[in-house]
Formats: C-alpha cells, structure tokens, sequence
C-alpha cells in the first residue's frame, strides 16, 4: 500500500473506533487533501497520531477532525493547539498525552493478549527476550489507565 493509501485506511480505522461508525469517505475532496497533507512531508504515523489525539479533545478545532478533509484543513491549528496543551505541566518532567498514554495502554493490552501465559516478551530498547510476569502487565495496564483518566 501507498502512504496516501495507509493513511486513509489508518484514518478510516480510528474514525470507527473512536465513535463507532465507519467512516463515510469524501470521495475526491478526502482524497486529495490526504495527498496534500503527505506532499507536505508529514509522516503517515505523525499525521494518524495526530488524529489520534484530535479524536480525544473536544472543542474546535479539534472537531473539524470529523472529516478527513477538515482535518487536514485543521492541521496547522491542531499542531499549535497540541503543542500548547502538551507543554502545560505542573513539573519539569516531560509532559504526556493523552494519545501517548493511549499508545502505551493499547502496548500493554496486546503484551498481555500476546502472552497469556506468562511466555517472554522482546524488551523494546534492547531487542532482548525477557521474561515479563502476567502481573507486571497488568499493574502496569492499571497505572495507566490511572494516569489517563487523570488528564
């Protein structure tokens, strides 16, 4: 697949998994501003984060991410906007996201689907086979979701 192609596809996914209903693609008008987003140099991971964390916050201009096309016409407000809440934190340690704790959630979720039976997992910084009690995981689903519903 192309990266116009993963894109769409990737956004098409998030817009049915965030609101339940799939999403009603624009035709030439979703396509085109896809294209135009990923022209500009935009990573196709960078943009989909991005969807990620517009699907998350309310309020404009958050929800003109309803649409493909709005969300590409809103991506230089959505950037600032981003920016600007992430850098609001109470201390000095570096300030997380509602999107990045939901990518370490979802990381946990499939750690814990894939090893049901306590079997060893690959650390991610070293490529190095460990063994990760079940428990673990789970404690740390649960500081997680924790942190989440804090924000």
């Amino acid at each position: 697949m192309s990266d116009h192609s993963d894109f769409i596809a990737g956004y098409c996914e998030l817009y049915e998994q965030y609101f339940g209903s799939p999403y009603l693609f624009g035709g030439a008008k979703d396509g085109t501003a896809a294209k135009r987003l990923l022209a500009s140099g935009v990573e196709v991971e960078e943009a989909l984060n991005l969807v990620r964390a517009a699907f998350t916050q309310n309020g404009y201009p958050y929800d003109n991410a309803a649409t493909l096309a709005g969300f590409v016409a809103a991506w230089p407000l959505l950037i600032a906007k981003e920016s600007k809440r992430l850098q609001r934190s109470p201390t000095f340690s570096k300030p997380v996201s509602r999107w990045e704790l939901q990518r370490q959630i979802e990381y946990v979720k499939e750690q814990i689907a894939a090893h049901p039976h306590n079997l060893e997992s690959v650390h991610e910084n070293t490529n190095m086979i460990v063994a990760v009690p079940l428990d673990t995981w789970r404690q740390k689903l649960a500081q997680l979701k924790q942190q989440y519903a804090l924000l």
